[in-house]
């Protein structure tokens, strides 16, 4: 894209370049000389002031660097593909709380969008696709938390005693649905903002709703590690082996739910620091901090998901007498962790 400015590109736009070369990205970013003096001077015939001019534009808009397009057409493909299985797996299995995935996915492929055609217009969609990109793995986490509770469902409800499944699962929910609330507020309230004032508040209101996330993953995560410790003692000691259908299912959820707490630290720190801050403003801190961590998370669902994962145990469970735990019940033929894990080695 051409950019144009309405100042001519002569000696006092590029002394005011010159002059922002210095000048802290925070405060350069609220400078209309410096933008509109930059913009003049991006297709000088002099060289030096060209390379000058880009160096002050690129620094003046939000993102701080030029977005990588070949970036955008990956993640755009890869979110794009896991989107198709997820919907294939969504009509097969007719687990309808995967929805959640499929509205991640689409704020996924929202925000590399946004950020593919910020490629060729640096001054468009950085609000859009932060917001897009921050909010987006609240709601692969609400499908991770399904995930555990409908497995915990069909073993003895004495190993998750505190609460039970569905109580667990209802409370995971309602403190997701509270973080996704508080970054869609803070995300709204940023996107409309009239200026730096409320765009910072804005982005405050974000970065409290990540923390909550972050804390609940954690939390999750410990509650996970002690509720398939407990199951592994209740059943023989290879339960979690990878090769086992609970051992996977239960690698699959730890490694997810550690990924998604990167993803809420980079999150973090990006936003305690500013959106013109060293991290905010690299690239490869984004894509290694939040694409990679959300692109293994979705196609990690992908793998996990009940149809593979929890289906055999709900039909073991229904053959099964209902006045014992499954994972405390064993007939003639086998015990039904057994069965289940039968099928699931033979279809590998």
């Amino acid at each position: 894209m051409h950019y144009t400015s309405i100042l001519p590109c002569n000696e006092t736009t590029a002394a005011i370049i010159q002059a922002s070369l210095d000048v802290p990205t925070q405060e350069l970013a609220t400078s209309g000389a410096a933008y509109w003096a930059s913009a003049a001077c991006l297709y000088s015939s002099n060289s030096t002031l060209t390379d000058q001019a880009w160096k002050t534009w690129v620094r003046i808009n939000n993102y701080g660097y030029i977005p990588s397009a070949a970036a955008g057409i990956f993640f755009i493909a890869a979110f794009g593909l896991s989107f198709l299985l997820h919907a294939y797996q969504l009509f097969r299995s007719r687990r309808w709380l995967y929805i959640c995935t499929e509205v991640g996915l689409v704020l996924e492929l929202w925000g590399w969008g946004t950020r593919y055609h910020a490629a060729e217009d640096i001054t468009t969609g950085y609000v859009f696709q932060l917001a897009g990109l921050t909010c987006a793995p609240t709601m692969f986490a609400t499908n991770l938390y399904c995930l555990f509770t409908q497995f915990a469902a069909t073993q003895d409800p004495a190993i998750l005693r505190e609460l039970g499944a569905r109580k667990t699962q209802r409370w995971l929910i309602i403190v997701e649905v509270l973080a996704i609330a508080v970054q869609v507020g803070g995300a709204s309230l940023a996107a409309t903002a009239g200026g730096k004032s409320l765009f910072d508040i804005g982005c405050n209101i974000m970065l409290a709703g990540i923390i909550l996330q972050l804390v609940l993953t954690v939390v999750f995560l410990a509650a996970v590690v002690a509720y398939f410790t407990r199951l592994r003692r209740a059943t023989e000691e290879r339960v979690l082996n990878v090769r086992n259908r609970i051992g996977f299912l239960f690698w699959g959820v730890v490694v997810m739910d550690a990924l998604i707490i990167i993803r809420g630290a980079y999150r973090t720190a990006e936003l305690t620091g500013g959106i013109w801050g060293p991290i905010a403003t690299s690239q490869i801190a984004l894509i290694l901090g939040d694409a990679v961590p959300m692109l293994l998370v979705v196609y990690g669902l992908n793998a996990t998901h009940t149809m593979w994962t929890v289906v055999p145990f709900e039909r073991a469970k229904e053959h099964e007498s209902t006045d014992i735990g499954l994972v405390q019940r064993r007939t003639s033929n086998g015990s039904s962790l057994e069965k289940a894990d039968a099928a699931y080695l033979g279809g590998c």
